[in-house]
């Protein structure tokens, strides 16, 4: 989950006033806190094949859904 509580290097940099001249450990500093939020959620299909789920989020977040079959 990428959101602006989690992940969100727009959301870190406005703190240094989105300065374009960061030093070096201002940047370490920024790849440090911006790391997205991982969760692993297994979830089956039912004998219809069908999958369902619901994510909830906010207008601005961006989440990445990793689909597979097993077998």
């Amino acid at each position: 989950v990428l959101s602006s509580v989690s992940g969100s290097i727009l959301d870190e940099w406005e703190k240094f006033e989105f300065s374009e001249q960061l030093t070096a450990g201002d940047v370490q500093y920024l790849k440090e806190r911006c790391i997205p939020e991982i969760r692993l959620q297994r979830q089956y299909a039912g004998m219809e094949k069908e999958l369902n789920f619901e994510v909830e989020m906010m207008p601005e977040d961006v989440v990445l859904l990793h689909i597979c079959r097993e077998g």
